[in-house]
């Protein structure tokens, strides 16, 4: 949901719905919602600059044309997630678990251009494992990431991925390219309440607040 409709929703009195997942990490506060096909037009136009530039999803139309499973209300409703930053009220990221293994669950995302170099990579990535233990709890993630990108493999080292393959692969273009292949074992219990700040519970009879161990 855009700003603009929070606004607009607050100002008429609606009722927002509980976001799926909240959580602060790093003293920002972030959540873990459905992907709204605003959100996903929102998606499609985001812009990265130099080598990134392969990351750019096609528009709309033409994603819709070749059956991106981001523009598939069923699969999007199943599979995509988005990323906001609840102070900012602005969609930072979305991410997507899918192929749902006895062992595992392969993850892809992306992050909102103008949130790259921000300090945000490692927070939604501390967020998506938060998720991903309580929606698929004791499988670990998987994901594959190009070679060339040292920013995002420093941040998913720092989150808890290892590499465990590198191959070579052709790309779209045709060009054979090094890619790796890096996971992540779930986390425990007390790893889940110790990685990041509790959110804040419900003010207590007496004016005290409490806040989860």
């Amino acid at each position: 949901m855009s700003k603009n409709a929070k606004a607009a929703g607050a100002a008429a009195g609606e009722e927002q719905r509980p976001r799926l997942y909240q959580s602060i990490i790093g003293g920002c506060s972030l959540a873990v919602d459905e992907l709204t096909e605003e959100d996903a037009h929102q998606v499609c136009q985001w812009k990265y600059e130099g080598d990134y530039a392969i990351y750019n999803l096609s528009n709309w139309q033409t994603a819709r044309f070749l059956r991106h499973g981001i523009t598939d209300e069923r699969r999007r409703k199943k599979e995509f997630r988005a990323i906001y930053d609840e102070e900012q009220q602005r969609l930072i990221g979305y991410f997507r678990l899918f192929r749902i293994e006895p062992d595992s669950v392969t993850l892809t995302l992306g992050l909102d251009p103008a949130c790259c170099g921000c300090g945000y990579g490692y927070k939604a990535m501390d967020l998506i494992r938060q998720y991903a233990s309580k929606e698929y709890p004791g499988k670990k993630l998987v994901l594959t990431v190009h070679g060339f990108n040292r920013r995002a493999i420093r941040c998913f080292t720092k989150a808890g991925f290892e590499t465990k393959e590198r191959s070579l692969r052709e790309t779209p273009s045709g060009a054979m390219e090094i890619f790796l292949t890096m996971e992540c074992e779930a986390q425990s219990a007390e790893e889940f309440l110790g990685i990041c700040d509790a959110v804040p519970e419900p003010e207590a009879k007496g004016g005290s607040k409490r806040r989860k161990k």
